[in-house]
């Protein structure tokens, strides 16, 4: 195996890494060898003939606490993501019966895969990121402080605390573009805890 193809499989080792690490920090039921596989065991599965088989790295994973709710995780081997493949990715997520989708990435979204995201978000839960973005998990560095979701008991006792100081819509005052969000999917949520 060539020194590219290697240092391309340690790239996409650590992205996997990263990806199933984000999965399971969202509440997504993901084993513990998934997350802690060596390298020689990813390169022994994924990089078989010399060249990563990204179409093997796809993944579904159920939420812990609603099965109903599946998440699907795609491997996109295309530097742009074309119209063609982000729609492959939403068949493929209709086959496993996932209503959210995560592609992953080397490069951009085509206009038109972007406009076909677009045009799904009503249906689907959709996100796209980049290898780059992947190679490290920013929530696992020392100086980021550590987000969980907060369970709707615990927001409900938080509002009615601060109801006369602080009104539901004013306590969100984080970037919704930040990493640690992005890492958690925080779209849909109301507040978060910082511990």
């Amino acid at each position: 195996m060539s020194m590219d193809s290697d240092r391309e499989l340690a790239r996409l080792w650590r992205v996997s890494k990263t990806v199933h690490e984000m999965i399971r920090d969202r509440g997504y039921e993901v084993a513990d060898y998934e997350i802690n596989m060596s390298f020689d065991d990813f390169k022994e599965t994924y990089g078989g003939g010399g060249s990563v088989d990204r179409g093997r790295m796809a993944f579904h994973a159920n939420h812990s606490r609603d099965s109903r709710d599946r998440i699907y995780v795609f491997f996109c081997a295309e530097e742009a993501v074309s119209k063609a493949t982000y729609k492959s990715f939403v068949t493929s997520l209709d086959a496993v019966g996932a209503k959210r989708g995560l592609i992953v990435h080397g490069g951009k979204l085509t206009s038109g895969a972007a406009k076909t995201q677009n045009e799904m978000q009503s249906e689907y839960h959709l996100e796209d990121f980049k290898e780059a973005d992947l190679l490290v998990n920013i929530t696992r560095h020392f100086l980021v402080p550590k987000h969980t979701i907060m369970e709707p008991e615990e927001k409900s006792a938080l509002i009615k605390r601060y109801a006369m100081v602080v009104q539901p819509e004013q306590v969100v005052v984080v970037s919704a573009m930040g990493p640690q969000l992005a890492m958690l999917d925080f779209a849909d949520l109301l507040l978060y805890r910082a511990a």
